[in-house]
């Protein structure tokens, strides 16, 4: 806060303050002069107080922020308008080849919406993934992308892809990356109880099908 209007602070707190202490101090003191007295004192103690920490006894520097560089954007919400089912591109995928080129940002709760890393589930619960994936060779949306239960693709699974995610088209600086995200469901049943490594793989625009670099636990109790 500027110096002048911590003064003005102060001096509002200082007037208010005398006047209440000196009411309160002169219910315990018959002297009225001896109340004011402690009362001043008091409220001058306090507007100080409140100078300081308005004012901090002096002039302070700009704050300058500071910004960690990310691994990956922040999950951003994905408007659905351009979302599409590629369920079907996840068919009979037994091979992995390629560098994956995208993330996999979490568990998506059913709830709240919120992301989490890990998640543990009810086997009557359902499951949704969601992230962002391109095809690493050509830096554009990719065909398709699948869920990766324990090395293994789960067909059965609803796969829809090409959420639109600017942030990762600023990140990585190539507007074609908008259309990138995607989200995954499937009934928590189908996995079995207890814990699962989760992954995503993306197909790309030639057929190759690449694991995405990150994976997530969950946990069918």
């Amino acid at each position: 806060m500027p110096a002048f209007l911590a003064i003005l602070f102060a001096a509002a707190w200082l007037i208010v303050g005398f006047f209440v202490l000196r009411y309160v101090v002169r219910r315990r003191f018959a002297d009225p002069e001896r109340a004011d007295t402690i009362a001043g004192v008091a409220a001058v103690v306090l507007a100080g107080a409140v100078f300081l920490i308005e004012y901090g006894g002096g002039p302070r520097a700009p704050a300058v922020a500071t910004v960690s560089p990310a691994v990956t954007p922040t999950p951003a919400p994905q408007p659905t308008a351009n979302l599409r089912d590629v369920s079907a591109d996840c068919q009979h995928l037994k091979r992995f080849n390629g560098d994956g080129f995208g993330t996999l940002d979490g568990f998506e709760s059913r709830l709240t919406g919120v992301l989490s890393d890990r998640a543990r589930v009810s086997p009557h619960d359902s499951l949704t993934v969601v992230g962002w994936a391109g095809d690493h060779s050509q830096k554009r949306p990719a065909r398709a992308v699948c869920l990766v239960v324990d090395g293994h693709v789960v067909s059965t699974a609803t796969s829809v892809y090409g959420g639109l995610r600017p942030d990762v088209a600023a990140w990585k600086h190539i507007d074609a990356l908008v259309p990138v995200g995607y989200g995954i469901t499937i009934p928590a049943e189908l996995l079995g109880r207890g814990p699962h490594t989760i992954r995503t793989a993306a197909r790309s625009l030639d057929g190759t099908t690449a694991l995405l670099l990150n994976q997530r636990t969950v946990v069918v109790k």
